[in-house]
């Protein structure tokens, strides 16, 4: 294949790649659900950090670290989710609204 082909099918590639990537975001949300569910008090203070739910993924590679935190950040600025950055940490802890 020619750069000039890709070129042209870019946005093919870009639709395929989003759909497979949708899958792992729909299992981190579940993933964050389930925690949400199970833990409504969070690990501390009613809060919770994304890092608590790396855990969970052990021997799902697709669903990263990084997407957790991407996915609960999303939940925060749609105004699911209350963060505060506890002075000192740097981390984001988020709970329900």
């Amino acid at each position: 294949m020619t750069m000039k082909e890709i070129t042209e099918n870019k946005e093919e590639i870009v639709e395929k790649a989003w759909k497979n990537d949708k899958k792992f975001i729909e299992m981190t949300v579940d993933i964050v659900l389930d925690y949400l569910e199970e833990n409504p008090e969070g690990c501390s203070s009613g809060k919770f950090c994304p890092e608590a739910l790396v855990d969970r993924c052990t021997g799902m590679p697709f669903v990263t670290d990084d997407k957790i935190k991407m996915v609960v950040d999303m939940m925060y600025r749609e105004g699911y989710l209350k963060r505060e950055i506890p002075e000192g940490t740097g981390t984001p802890h988020y709970s329900l609204k």
